[in-house]
């Protein structure tokens, strides 16, 4: 968050001094990610969320991350809004996928991505999986896109049961069709591809839409722990500060499992082992 005192950070060796760490970093300046936004587009989203109150004299942070920042007590909130580092490019200016400039539609996403990034294996002799593993834990705690839902809340189904496309697709779904000569096969035609939950779900008409984000944008192992007090409460035992746990076959103790693992966890049978923790994904 923002102290209201003189803040002390070390660049290049050198220590420093920020006379006004109130004071946004100026927008003409490219070395900050911020530079990149025009004012009127820096906290443009806020105005789709209320707006918390904070208390500058707590202990500790939120569950879900709002005050933070006291000036600007959303940015890094779970259940808010992203803000774009660079403007958007839809097709109607709001919400509707870009076109080609031919005004066509783009080239098959699916097709694109085995082409340029086939499997491959690959070893690496200087990185091992544990490097792969923590880059995976810091995405894992600062992003997470929610997808749309039908209206009931339940997922949405953008294939058919039997992986073929369906032959009117669901208005929240993207389109990806998979082709012949993919190399998962032929048995799939449909790549499952609901749009990202944004703030026109909300009934926020601001345009372009920005989409909403589910957890915290702090690294706060938030995805242990949830980004909000509901969830938070649900993973504790609520007795010295320890989290639920289950104990395995020869006495370890793991996360719990979850009970529906076909309705949260993507997998085809509840007995599939999926953990419930602060992000399942």
């Amino acid at each position: 968050g923002i102290q209201n005192e003189e803040t002390h950070g070390c660049m290049n060796g050198e220590f420093i001094i920020d006379q006004n760490p109130s004071k946004i970093p100026s927008l003409a300046d490219p070395s900050n990610t911020i530079g990149f936004l025009q004012p009127q587009d820096i906290d443009l989203a806020d105005q789709c969320f209320p707006k918390p109150v904070c208390d500058s004299t707590v202990k500790y942070r939120t569950m879900n991350g709002s005050c933070n920042n006291l000036l600007f007590p959303i940015w890094g909130q779970s259940s808010s809004a992203n803000t774009r580092i660079i403007q958007a490019d839809y097709s109607d200016g709001k919400n509707q996928p870009r076109k080609a400039k031919s005004g066509k539609n783009l080239p098959n996403a699916r097709k694109i991505r085995t082409t340029l990034f086939p499997d491959v294996n690959n070893p690496s002799p200087k990185y091992n999986l544990l490097f792969m593993q923590f880059g995976q834990t810091i995405a894992h705690d600062t992003e997470l896109i929610l997808s749309k839902t039908l209206k009931n809340g339940s997922d949405l189904q953008c294939c058919n049961p039997d992986g073929s496309t369906p032959k009117k697709l669901p208005q929240d779904c993207l389109q990806i069709t998979i082709p012949h000569d993919d190399p998962d096969g032929p048995n799939r035609r449909c790549l499952s591809t609901p749009r990202a939950a944004d703030t026109a779900d909300l009934g926020c008409q601001i345009k372009p839409v920005r989409q909403q984000i589910g957890v915290t944008s702090f690294i706060d192992a938030s995805l242990l722990y949830g980004s909000d007090e509901i969830t938070a409460r649900s993973l504790r035992t609520l007795s010295n500060g320890k989290l639920k746990r289950q104990l395995g076959p020869k006495g370890k103790s793991y996360l719990p499992n979850v009970k529906q693992a076909t309705k949260e966890c993507n997998v085809v049978n509840d007995g599939t082992v999926c953990y419930r923790s602060g992000n399942l994904y």
